[in-house]
């Protein structure tokens, strides 16, 4: 999978020294983990043509020891789309 990123006005205003980095492109090869925070970064990914498959994982993670607040999924607790 091949990701497209860039870093957004808010992260750029947050770290000055990315003022002027343009597009960056990361390809990701069998055993690859690529953390991303997709607030701070505007991203779009591709799938080359020679690649079976592809997984990812979208997943809140806080690494500044800060809690996490109580999810807000729409299908806890039974509610479920009817169609």
């Amino acid at each position: 999978k091949v990701w497209k990123l860039r870093p957004s006005d808010e992260l750029m205003r947050k770290s000055r020294h990315l003022r002027g980095v343009g597009r960056i492109s990361v390809t990701c090869r069998p055993g690859d983990v690529l953390c991303v925070n997709t607030r701070l970064w505007w991203h779009r990914t591709h799938i080359p043509g020679n690649c079976p498959l592809s997984l990812s994982v979208a997943r809140d993670m806080y690494l500044d020891g800060t809690r996490p607040r109580a999810p807000d999924f729409t299908n806890v607790k039974g509610h479920y789309a009817t169609r």
